[in-house]
């Protein structure tokens, strides 16, 4: 196994056909050789000595005959495209991509059919002006001959990155993934999705920070600000302990058995027509987790829910809101939304709404309730307790 230090392009010269490389001695040897990111099992051609390099190294020129096969891909290094295709990557092998501190890469591509490892690690990409503003600065995807499968990829690492999608893109696409893991990047600027996962199986976001614009909070142009900062189409996948500061949705979800955790979500204001998490599931197969975590001035949007857990958040300020949705039971006599009153009842309630729900099979109850009486008199008596769930804090009698 082979990993080298990430080469920019001056030190690359390609004419058509060879490829000299400045190394180190120590990394020249006959065997699998990474070119600028592209793999290659190759034979040393010339090795000869170039000049002494900051008086402790040596550096080498590296000269080798390519085969056409990736050619193309190493002449797509003057537009700034780092490109990796099915046939230059040999199964149950290792990839390490090292970015420098700042790079100049504008977009990255993987193409890869089979099961590898890679690790992308280490460094900051930045969109360019003249990118198309359709993409992803990361786009972990499938070619077009791949979609007959499952899985395209496992065991992807995506580390200590900075993304800057310059509002031109998206951060991070992981399409028909297995086990891949995104792991302290900061993602910024983007206008789409700061990270889209679709299909696949069990994508690992964690110990990041997104937001479209970079500031602390109470930004005088909030209320413009759109994207979302992650989109998980998919099932079973994690997203713990990261912050997302401003994007229009925070979190969207339309799979199944997906879990947050020690979610900190500043992305919005409530009052801006934001939402914080949005489980939005049309199968009516939600089977979210939503625990430890943080909705600050934002909410919770739950589309016909079915074994959703939120428990143990905190919510500040009007953010709790249960409105619009419908729920399905068994007609069991179970509320549509319980209280937990183990210590003790709810004495206090503010800018709390639950209403315009419907449901089948459960006991409907809100913040707000309406009745109707016929009859003559001068008073009439309703009784709302069935129908409110706070039924011992009604403020307003008529």
């Amino acid at each position: 196994k082979f990993r080298m230090n990430f080469l920019s392009i001056k030190d690359i010269h390609y004419n058509g056909y060879y490829v000299e490389m400045n190394i180190f001695p120590h990394r020249i040897f006959h065997g699998k050789v990474l070119i600028n990111h592209i793999p290659y099992i190759m034979n040393v051609y010339d090795v000869q000595e170039i000049y002494p390099q900051n008086n402790t190294h040596i550096c080498y020129k590296l000269c080798t005959r390519l085969p056409k096969r990736i050619t193309k891909s190493i002449s797509l290094l003057n537009h700034h495209v780092i490109t990796i295709n099915k046939s230059n990557v040999r199964s149950n092998s290792s990839i390490v991509f090292n970015l420098p501190f700042s790079s100049s890469l504008m977009f990255f591509s993987i193409s890869v059919r089979v099961y590898i490892d890679k690790k992308i690690q280490g460094g900051t990409i930045k969109s360019s002006d003249n990118l198309p503003n359709d993409g992803y600065l990361i786009d972990l995807s499938p070619s077009s001959d791949n979609n007959s499968l499952e899985y395209n990829y496992e065991f992807v690492t995506l580390r200590d990155l900075l993304l800057d999608s310059n509002f031109r893109d998206g951060g991070i696409r992981v399409v028909n993934s297995l086990r891949t893991s995104i792991d302290h990047c900061y993602m910024t600027h983007f206008t789409t999705n700061g990270i889209l996962v679709q299909g696949g199986h069990k994508t690992c976001i964690r110990n990041s920070f997104l937001g479209q614009h970079i500031t602390a909070c109470g930004d005088t142009m909030e209320r413009y600000f759109s994207g979302t900062a992650i989109n998980l189409i998919g099932n079973d996948n994690a997203v713990t302990d990261l912050s997302i500061f401003l994007a229009e949705i925070g979190i969207m979800i339309s799979g199944e058995a997906n879990t947050v955790s020690g979610v900190h979500c500043y992305n919005k204001a409530t009052g801006y027509g934001s939402t914080g998490i949005y489980l939005k599931m049309p199968s009516g197969l939600t089977q979210t987790r939503i625990v430890n975590s943080y909705l600050d001035d934002t909410g919770i949007v739950v589309e016909d829910p079915v074994q959703v857990n939120i428990s143990s958040g905190f919510f500040l300020e009007d953010a709790v809101n249960i409105v619009d949705n419908m729920f399905s039971g068994s007609n069991k006599g179970i509320d549509h939304v319980q209280l937990d009153r183990e210590n003790g009842d709810f004495t206090k309630i503010d800018q709390v709404v639950i209403d315009r729900n419907n449901v089948k099979g459960m006991n409907l109850k809100g913040t707000v309730a309406r009745r109707s009486v016929q009859g003559n008199g001068s008073s009439w008596l309703v009784d709302l307790n069935s129908k409110l769930l706070f039924s011992n804090l009604i403020k307003q009698q008529h």
